[in-house]
């Protein structure tokens, strides 16, 4: 019985290991290049993400996108939850205002996020 607690116990113990190491060995997010704005799910713009610029996304929200990253500064939404989120830079990220119908998402690098 103390046998088998012994092999269960490693057993897990190399199993989290080999979990941590398949985390940290997977890439993440690469640096995008571009910021897809998407209003009620149609296209609404793409720019560079390394051009600086402020956009108004069709009177609902404002998009400011300097030094290499997006974030949302302005919203007519009451939750405002957009306006709290970080700025986005990596391939994969996005900002969503529901109640806005605004999706910002950045793409043109490695979209594997976890």
């Amino acid at each position: 019985m103390k046998n088998k607690l012994l092999t269960d116990a490693a057993l897990i113990a190399g199993l989290l290991l080999l979990s941590a190491a398949v985390f940290f060995a997977l890439p993440k997010g690469g640096e995008g290049r571009e910021v897809c704005v998407t209003l009620d799910g149609e296209e609404f713009a793409t720019l560079n993400l390394y051009d600086d610029a402020v956009v108004d996304i069709g009177g609902r929200c404002t998009l400011t996108v300097k030094n290499g990253e997006a974030s949302v500064t302005e919203a007519v939404c009451r939750d405002g939850i957009c306006l709290r989120h970080r700025p986005i830079k990596r391939a994969g990220e996005s900002i969503v205002c529901l109640p806005s119908r605004v999706t910002v998402k950045i793409t043109g690098g490695t979209d594997f996020v976890i």
